[in-house]
């Protein structure tokens, strides 16, 4: 399992390193070389009528994260804008406090496994489908037909899905994972004991892209499959049992609470370069200066109808030795924010940037 140490820090601004473009400086040692989370807190603002010259004001306090290696040490640098531009008005940061996250492994004490006899493939005749998103599938009488199959001698109800969800295993050997595949509730949509002209099956499955919680945050988290673009399913018809059906339960109250609204998240996370040519760790679009016809990359991010705040978080990994780097941020032709990239350090093959806005 995953453990977490905390570190809170307080500062006054005016203390403090501050880069000619109005950036605060701080260096966190770590104790290892994941990305923590930081957080400020306890803010204390002032506002102002003017700026120093060749300074911009940010939307937002929130500050830009580099892990590296000093001395042989992890270290993390984080660059906290001094000013920002909130509700029409100019403000610049007096005090404030960093909340700052580190994540480890836990040491495993190692248990001794249990296995199964024998898979539930192992008999019977299956077939194997892709899913390359998460979200609700459907089974109807042309997807069966699609496979080769006489929907008038498939009942609906004996329709068997099995699969464990498809996103990356953990490297930890654990008595957490299951040893053979799980089976998956349906839904059944039909009236007799085959496939009518309108009947259906439906059934939730998961992607190969993992999302968790961060309570701390308040955000949702997603890590891809390193491995592979889509989870598998395997599917049976009309085997002797049972299969799983999704329970109906009776509400004990009238409901006297409507909600229609919610929180929905997404990623645009593609992994298709990597700086070492090894390794685990990808990046979706590349920015070469070699080329300027892709120094400047466009993202289309489909919001559909939304109301309220958005957040995005965004991560650069840069390797150049060259201090001047930048990347400036824009959201429908408007600039939102400025990241300085500056020089990979020597000990360093690609300086991670985090920042959200």
């Amino acid at each position: 399992m995953a453990q977490t140490t905390m570190q809170s820090l307080s500062f006054i601004a005016a203390e403090q390193k501050i880069l000619n473009k109005g950036q605060i400086v701080h260096q966190i040692p770590l104790s290892n070389n994941i990305t923590p989370k930081v957080q400020l807190a306890d803010v204390v603002t002032e506002e102002v009528s003017t700026l120093p010259e060749g300074v911009s004001p940010s939307n937002s306090f929130s500050p830009d994260i580099v892990v590296m290696t000093e001395r042989k040490k992890p270290v993390a640098v984080l660059q906290i804008p001094l000013f920002r531009r909130l509700n029409g008005k100019t403000e610049r940061l007096v005090s404030y406090t960093i909340n700052l996250e580190e994540s480890s492994l836990a040491t495993h004490t190692g248990q001794k496994p249990t296995f199964v006899n024998n898979s539930v493939l192992a008999s019977g005749t299956w077939y194997k489908i892709a899913v390359r998103q998460r979200g609700i599938h459907k089974i109807d009488r042309a997807f069966i037909q699609s496979m080769g199959l006489n929907p008038a001698e498939i009942d609906p109800n004996k329709i068997r899905i099995y699969g464990n969800g498809g996103t990356v295993m953990e490297e930890r050997v654990s008595d957490d994972q299951a040893d053979d595949l799980i089976e998956n509730a349906i839904w059944v949509k039909a009236a007799g004991n085959s496939f009518g002209t309108n009947d259906y099956v439906l059934f939730y499955a998961n992607g190969p892209r993992l999302w968790t919680a961060n309570t701390a945050s308040q955000t949702f988290e997603h890590s891809n499959n390193y491995y592979a673009d889509s989870s598998y399913y395997f599917i049976s018809f009309n085997q002797p049992g049972s299969a799983k059906h999704i329970e109906t339960i009776a509400a004990n109250t009238a409901a006297d609470l409507e909600i229609n609204t919610f929180n929905d998240y997404a990623a645009i996370d593609v992994d298709s370069y990597s700086v070492s040519h090894i390794g685990k760790v990808w990046w979706s679009h590349r920015m070469n200066s070699s080329g300027s016809s892709s120094l400047t990359q466009n993202l289309n991010i489909n919001l559909g109808a939304h109301t309220g705040p958005i957040q995005m978080e965004v991560y650069v990994g840069n390797t150049s030795d060259a201090g001047n780097n930048n990347m400036r941020l824009s959201i429908n032709g408007e600039f939102v924010k400025n990241m300085a990239l500056g020089a990979t350090s020597q000990y360093s093959l690609v300086a991670v940037h985090q920042t959200n806005f």
